[in-house]
């Protein structure tokens, strides 16, 4: 059988999906096959790769999500009878602040938020409640990386580092992230095993820091 040649033109490799020109790339370069690899790659570099595929959810995590979800939410309603938590109020809380964005606690359908992590199909589930006050989040987080892991549910409270103790960096507790590397304004936190320990300290840092409700 004689050696593989390149048999494409450069339009023909322009009409090639992502995935076709990563098989072919992989072909060329086993092949030796140069001209036809540098075409290849040349055309990969003008396009972003497709997102990851999203992690197919087995019925527990679908059922330990809800269960989050409900502990959430029945939270932020509790917070938001004694707690002065409008968008509102921390805006004017935060004058000052440069490119000042307020977090509502819950989102707009009155649930937990979801997470980039999960947006981005790098987890299993990532929801969570927040509230943002100057240049300062705090966040009640629930996540499960992998659909492997239903029996490590991690609790996450995101905080500044001056307000906890036990700080860990972000990128400890998140396995998709880089050393040292951070989301945002949030650069880390403490996790708990259980959502009761997260939410009394999630609890606690919302009665040190936000306006109570005057009646």
């Amino acid at each position: 059988m004689g050696k593989f040649k390149n048999p494409y033109t450069p339009e023909q490799v322009i009409a090639f999906s992502y995935s076709q020109l990563v098989d072919m790339k992989e072909k060329a370069t086993r092949n030796e096959v140069f001209d036809l690899l540098d075409l290849v790659n040349s055309e990969l570099e003008k396009r972003p790769p497709p997102p990851p595929p999203k992690p197919v959810k087995s019925s527990l995590v679908r059922k330990l999500e809800k269960e989050v979800c409900n502990k959430m939410e029945k939270l932020g309603r509790r917070l938001l009878d004694i707690y002065d938590l409008s968008p509102t109020t921390a805006k004017q809380l935060s004058e000052g602040t440069k490119r000042f964005k307020p977090h509502s606690l819950l989102s707009k359908s009155g649930g937990a938020k979801t997470g980039g992590a999960q947006k981005n199909g790098l987890v299993a589930f990532d929801r969570y409640i927040s509230y943002r006050l100057k240049d300062d989040v705090f966040a009640l987080i629930s996540i499960i990386y992998h659909d492997r892991d239903v029996d490590t549910v991690r609790y996450q409270v995101f905080a500044p580092e001056t307000a906890i103790d036990n700080f860990v960096h972000i990128s400890e507790l998140r396995e998709h992230l880089e050393k040292d590397e951070e989301i945002g304004l949030s650069k880390g936190g403490v996790e708990f095993k259980t959502f009761e320990e997260a939410e009394q300290l999630f609890v606690s840092l919302i009665d040190r820091f936000a306006p109570k409700l005057t009646n």
